[in-house]
């Protein structure tokens, strides 16, 4: 298992007569943390150069499951410049996952 955490900042943006309006005023942000399942998988190999000297190879991939957070805020935002005043709630979502892969290569000594 794998803790995750998003966090975004979003703005409410409407058409209103044809121009494009920032309804919600300031930037919010959401964050959301939790847990995921995940795996990983290792292989390897080790080739010996002599009685004490070895070369080891070996490659990961993990990946975890999807998560999806949602999110809602309500605002209010007055245009002081036109005297009016917006009201509503952002809503939305975010989806996202972690893939990593690693490969590494030593040489290495024995006694």
């Amino acid at each position: 298992m794998l803790a995750t955490s998003y966090s975004r900042a979003w703005v409410g943006f409407a058409d209103i007569n044809g121009d494009r309006t920032d309804i919600s005023g300031s930037p919010q942000s959401f964050s959301s943390a939790g847990w995921v399942l995940g795996g990983a998988v290792t292989i390897g190999t080790t080739y010996f150069l002599s009685q004490s000297w070895f070369l080891d190879f070996n490659y990961t991939y993990g990946a975890t499951k999807r998560k999806t957070a949602s999110y809602y805020s309500t605002f209010v935002n007055v245009n002081t410049g036109t005297n009016t005043m917006y009201e509503g709630g952002l809503i939305g979502n975010s989806v996202g996952s972690s893939t990593t892969q690693s490969f590494a290569v030593s040489i290495n000594w024995a006694l």
